[in-house]
């Protein structure tokens, strides 16, 4: 079953890798859809809670120092 909170599962799936995660790869992890993993994506880089840059036509995230620890 999905989780309620996207936010909390895209930050989980990056916590578990010590590389950048790319959004398609993120969206297999959750079972969600790309497009739905890049909005939400963007949203928590504006907040401040990853960041990303893009290699090509892929789309790399990370989590930002200190992001999962509220």
């Amino acid at each position: 079953m999905r989780s309620i909170n996207i936010d909390e599962d895209i930050i989980s799936v990056l916590n578990q890798f010590d590389r950048p995660v790319s959004t398609d790869e993120i969206a297999q992890k959750i079972d969600r859809e790309w497009h739905s993993v890049q909005k939400y994506c963007q949203i928590l880089k504006s907040k401040g809670k990853i960041s990303g840059f893009r290699v090509g036509r892929m789309n790399l995230w990370v989590v930002e120092k200190g992001a999962g620890e509220e």
